[in-house]
Order: structure tokens, then C-alpha cells, then sequence
């Protein structure tokens, strides 16, 4: 766990759901982002701190994101983050995307079967672009 993320956010815990990035480096689903700028948070009203970028949804998209409670923060579920990390690939870390696709994979006996079927097309197809270098991630010499 990232005691800045921490320390940033929890002064805001009761009104986001940490994404994206910062879910999957909290809860260890990825080994860590090296350097991040901003925090990145779902919520459903704006947030005026530099050091946060707020994903604004609707009340009816905030309560429909999978979560789960990790060290006294609420953060997109490890299932749900990889879904969002797909999502929104084209503005993320690749290396957070290898990182929590590879230790899914290895954590749940070298498949994907608990985040395929709920993969939508477009996620789908960006699985594909990732996948193979994720299940060779920590093979590589």
C-alpha cells in the first residue's frame, strides 16, 4: 500500500472510488507507478486538488462500480480496475496494464477466466494487444 495515496486522498474517502492507476498501485495489483503526477479517482462531484484527476460519473455509474474496501480507502475492485485499465488504455501507464494483467494471471492459476466473459468488445480487443506480454512478464531473462 502507498501511504501518499493515502495520505492525498483520505481526506476525500467518503465521496471517490480510487481507479485506474492508483486502485490497481494501492492495492498491489500492479508493482507500483514509478512516477504519477495526479491521483486518479471516480467521483461524482468535482474536487479542486492538484494533485488529484477526478473521472466525473453520474450517481447511477458511481454505485454501479464494482468496489471493495483495501486499507481504509474504497477502490475499484482488482477485476474491476483491470476492466477500467482497459477502458481507458489510450491515457494509462502500459506498464501498470502488463503489471496487473500478469499478476492476475499468476495469482489465478495462469488464466483470465474471471475477467474475460466480462470484458466488452472494445476491452476485448485491447486484452488481445496486451495479453501475450503480460503471461510473459516475469518469464522474460
Amino acid at each position: 500500500m502507498d501511504d501518499t495515496i493515502y495520505r492525498v486522498l483520505s481526506p476525500y474517502k467518503d465521496r471517490v472510488i480510487l481507479c485506474l492507476e492508483t486502485a490497481a498501485d494501492y492495492m498491489m495489483l500492479s508493482n507500483g507507478v514509478v512516477y504519477q503526477d495526479r491521483f486518479r479517482v471516480f467521483a461524482t462531484a468535482p474536487i479542486h486538488d492538484s494533485d488529484i484527476t477526478v473521472f466525473l460519473l453520474s450517481e447511477e455509474e458511481f454505485a454501479n462500480k464494482q468496489t471493495i474496501e483495501y486499507a481504509g480507502m474504497v477502490c475499484t475492485s482488482p477485476v474491476q480496475t483491470i476492466l477500467d485499465l482497459l477502458s481507458y488504455y489510450d491515457i494509462v501507464d502500459d506498464q501498470t496494464i502488463y503489471e496487473s494483467l500478469a499478476n492476475y494471471y499468476y495469482r489465478h492459476g495462469e488464466l483470465f477466466d474471471g475477467i474475460i466473459p466480462l470484458m466488452r468488445e472494445e476491452q476485448l480487443r485491447v486484452f488481445e494487444k496486451y495479453k501475450q506480454d503480460a503471461i510473459d512478464y516475469y518469464t522474460e531473462a
